[in-house]
């Protein structure tokens, strides 16, 4: 992902910010899944993870 070569700190600084998904579903204690959810190149939503289809919105 261009963003994480970018801007670095930014990746250091939200893996800090949000628990591990182990450590998460450690805690639920009940089984649980991760699932990769398609983001679509229209998102407005303006999350960071919509960015490597728009440069120009972090740039």
């Amino acid at each position: 992902m261009w963003l994480a070569e970018y801007a670095p700190e930014l990746i250091a600084a939200e893996r800090r910010r949000y628990p591990k998904i182990d450590w998460i579903a450690e805690r639920i204690g009940t089984t649980s899944r991760v699932e990769t959810v398609p983001i679509p190149l229209d998102c407005v939503d303006g999350g960071a993870r919509h960015t490597r289809w728009a440069p120009a919105c972090v740039v």
